[in-house]
């Protein structure tokens, strides 16, 4: 079949002028596609780190909350400058039950051993956990470090209550260094149960 009165136009070749227009105007797309998806990727570098640095924080706070709520006013020792704290909590048996002395009194320790005493101290920007004998000396390799990346950790005596204030920094994190650091503090009041 031939139609007649429809003809073909000619058809021509990409310019080079038209060739340099569309690189450019790719370029700019997949710069831009570029800067949102970079965006996107520090944003989830930050939260990353953040979440890293609140959960670890929560957690230690949380331990040491929990630990000195269940020691008593007359076996909680702060240190004068406030950095660091000694406790002791009820020693409990095998089946959770307090264990007594032969007068009824409550046995006072780690919760495992009649004299010891829990320590917290902040060593560098770790937050330590030991175990003290009764001559306030370590036990050996009772030493767990609770949160890193702390730099401020303060107990405050306010009558029958202690203020208890852990504060964590960090300026890096996977290896990428943070413009500006990043920082978190939690802070709230314990009052001893027994």
């Amino acid at each position: 079949m031939y139609h007649q009165g429809i003809t073909r136009p000619f058809k021509k070749g990409t310019t080079i002028v038209e060739l340099m227009v569309s690189v450019a105007i790719l370029a700019i797309i997949l710069s831009f596609v570029f800067s949102i998806t970079g965006t996107g990727r520090i944003s989830w570098y930050i939260s990353s780190a953040k979440i890293s640095l609140y959960s670890q924080a929560r957690a230690a706070f949380s331990r040491i909350s929990q630990e000195l709520m269940l020691s008593s006013k007359s076996r909680i020792f702060p240190a004068a400058d406030g950095n660091s704290i000694r406790f002791s909590i009820p020693i409990v048996d095998e089946d959770g039950n307090l264990v007594l002395d032969a007068n009824g009194n409550i046995q006072w320790g780690d919760g495992e051993t009649v004299g010891n005493s829990i320590s917290y101290e902040l060593t560098e920007t770790k937050l330590i956990r030991q175990i003290l004998n009764a001559a306030n000396s370590p036990v050996a390799d009772t030493d767990t470090i609770i949160a890193k990346n702390i730099t401020d950790f303060s107990v405050d005596v306010e009558g029958l209550r202690y203020e208890i204030t852990l504060t964590a920094t960090l300026t890096s994190y996977l290896g990428r260094t943070f413009p500006d650091p990043i920082t978190y503090t939690v802070s709230t009041a314990v009052s001893p149960q027994n």
